[in-house]
């Protein structure tokens, strides 16, 4: 009996010192990201504006948040007059900005949202890989990589945290599902090296998922482009799929997999549906997809491409985007060649071209021919698709040249930063990485090492060639899976293989 309780005592004691150990790394993440928000001034840039002022076509989820904290501020009139009339970065606009608190408090919660996001992940991988404390220096420094690289490495020196973008919230929600999925992917292998029955695993891996689905969904909701994390979800339930022993599991898990992904887009619509109703009168929503597409087809087309619209007046439109995006030199016939330079050279035009040509001309004919405010996004998206479908049958052999330069720029800024020279070093990294991963499997078909590796790469393409298809792959679009990258190549080559990989998933 007395035995009994000096154990009882001593598992007590490591539990609370595994609690400590656990707050102090949370609260020194925490304390880390509350320094940068100090540090750094308010972030406002060009799309800063349609967030705050909740222009319609927007997601619905950061255009609420920080609506909140203006109705609690009571700031919501002026802000967002200043951010719809084009003046919040005008001096005007930066007086209320930095003598009223809402953007202050939002960017200072994104702030402590993205330090526990990092302890989140940190905290996954270390569980899950039972990381020694050299390499779990290198975890958590990984996890700070795109907060650090960002503000050193762009243009602009966003600093992530305290920007007034979607990014605020989607690099945060991001690392939680990420981390949410490490612990649902790996924890078959860990049951198994642990030699135990994987039955006691089943609601930590199925919790594990759902969890990692409702991030997925908080990210749609934020950023359309994240749609990229249901298809990374979904690749890993075919994962799970294929593990399957037997085919009435395989079935099951497959059936789950197609009703969750009906609920999934079900539960977007209703969000979409109610927060449009409420805040957009007369806006019911509408798929953009198009209006950027044909942003791409100005860059992509020839003076000959456009009779093969038929419509007069679209072809008329179309042929007055073009002209003026060919005088300002902002069509793919200047281009240059390599691949690097012509994805540089779309991007460098592809929001002119969308922002100062297309927009303005699109948007006001609509208002020449009296179509009211609300239904302008409607009517502009509506011809943009009928001129995308009479331009895709010429236009398509150069929209695939284009998406694979496209890519290969998204591949290089998934893991560095832009330039021909970093181009190379990211290849060297690639290969390297799967030249390690081979071996690995080599030696060992179930090393969870060499695994983590092959889920951080799927992470990269997924995101790389659904983004590809619509837009260019800016940094900020491709550094989602900086952080996992150079983890998992940590813990491919410095982690431990064997027994104790698994012993508390």
């Amino acid at each position: 009996m007395r035995m009994k309780k000096e154990r009882e005592q001593q598992i007590n004691k490591i539990t609370i010192a595994k609690g400590a150990k656990q707050l102090i790394l949370l609260g020194t993440f925490l304390s880390f990201f509350a320094i940068l928000w100090y540090s750094a001034p308010l972030g406002i840039f060009p799309d800063s504006g349609s967030y705050i002022a909740m222009q319609n076509g927007r997601e619905p989820l950061y255009p609420m948040f920080l609506a909140f904290f203006r109705r609690v501020f009571h700031e919501g009139d002026t802000l967002e007059w200043l951010a719809a009339s084009g003046q919040l970065d005008s001096e005007k606009g930066w007086h209320f900005l930095n003598k009223w608190p809402a953007l202050h408090v939002t960017t200072f919660l994104q702030s402590l949202l993205a330090g526990y996001g990092c302890y989140r992940l940190f905290a996954s991988v270390r569980k899950v890989f039972h990381t020694k404390l050299f390499l779990s220096i290198l975890v958590g420094l990984g996890t700070l990589i795109p907060y650090v690289l960002t503000p050193l490495a762009s243009a602009s020196g966003m600093m992530l945290n305290k920007a007034v973008l979607t990014e605020g919230l989607a690099f945060p929600f991001y690392y939680l599902f990420i981390a949410a999925l490490i612990r649902g992917v790996f924890a078959d292998q860990a049951a198994e090296r642990d030699g135990q029955d994987g039955k006691p695993f089943l609601w930590k891996k199925a919790r594990a998922y759902a969890l990692a689905l409702f991030y997925a969904l908080l990210l749609v909701l934020t950023r359309n482009q994240m749609l990229v994390a249901l298809g990374l979800w979904c690749l890993c339930m075919l994962w799970e799929i294929i593990c399957r022993k037997t085919w009435r599991c395989r079935l099951y898990t497959a059936a789950i997999l197609a009703a969750t992904v009906v609920c999934f887009f079900g539960v977007r619509s209703a969000v979409n549906e109610i927060y449009n109703r409420n805040v957009h009168a007369g806006y019911r929503g509408t798929d953009t997809g198009s209006y950027n597409l044909l942003t791409t087809a100005i860059y992509l087309a020839d003076p000959d491409d456009i009779m093969k619209i038929e419509d007069v007046r679209l072809q008329a439109l179309f042929q007055k985007m073009y002209n003026e995006a060919d005088t300002r030199k902002l069509t793919s016939a200047y281009a240059g060649s390599g691949l690097l330079t012509r994805a540089y050279h779309y991007e460098d035009c592809y929001d002119a071209i969308g922002l100062e040509i297309q927009q303005p001309i699109l948007f006001g004919d609509a208002a020449d021919r009296g179509v009211s405010d609300d239904d302008a996004l409607n009517e502009v998206v509506r011809e943009a698709n009928a001129m995308v479908h009479a331009l895709a049958p010429v236009l398509l052999g150069r929209y695939i040249e284009n998406y694979v330069c496209t890519c290969v720029s998204g591949f290089t800024r998934s893991i560095a930063a832009s330039g021909t020279m970093l181009g190379f070093a990211a290849l060297v990294f690639y290969v390297a990485a799967i030249v390690f991963t081979v071996l690995r499997l080599k030696k060992d078909r179930k090393d969870p090492r060499a695994w983590f590796m092959v889920f951080a790469l799927a992470a990269i393409v997924v995101n790389v060639c659904a983004t590809s298809l619509m837009i260019m792959c800016l940094s900020r679009y491709m550094i989602y899976n900086i952080a996992l990258f150079y983890i998992a190549g940590a813990v491919l080559v410095l982690g431990k293989n064997g027994k104790e990989f698994g012993n508390s998933v």
